[in-house]
C-alpha cells in the first residue's frame, strides 16, 4: 500500500520494543528562586539538570526527594532529567 514494497523483508523479521515503566516526578516551585524541590516515587534515580545550552549543571542520585540549592544559578530555563533502569522522565523548570 502507498507505493511501498516490503517484499525485500525476510518472513522472519521481528521487531522488539522495550516497555518502560512510568514513574511520578515533580519539581516545586516552578518558577523557583533559590531552592528547587525534586520529588519522585522511586529510589536510586539519577537526576541531571541541564541549562538551555545543554550543559549539565547538576548531577546526583536522588532517593524520593531532594532540595537543590539554586542560588548561584542564573535566571533562565532548565531541563530536569530523572533516569531509572525502567525509564526516563524529563520536565522543564524556570528560574
Amino acid at each position: 500500500t502507498y507505493g511501498v514494497d516490503l517484499d525485500f523483508l525476510p518472513a522472519t523479521t521481528t521487531a522488539s520494543v522495550n516497555i518502560l515503566e512510568e514513574f511520578e516526578t515533580s519539581g516545586d516551585p516552578n518558577p523557583f528562586t533559590t531552592q528547587l524541590m525534586i520529588k519522585t516515587d522511586q529510589d536510586g534515580v539519577l537526576i541531571s539538570v541541564f541549562n538551555i545550552q545543554g550543559n549539565i549543571i547538576y548531577d546526583r542520585v536522588l532517593n524520593q526527594s531532594m532540595s537543590i540549592n539554586t542560588s548561584e544559578w542564573t535566571e533562565g530555563v532548565y531541563f530536569v532529567r530523572l533516569q531509572t533502569q525502567s525509564g526516563v522522565n524529563t520536565f522543564t523548570v524556570i528560574k
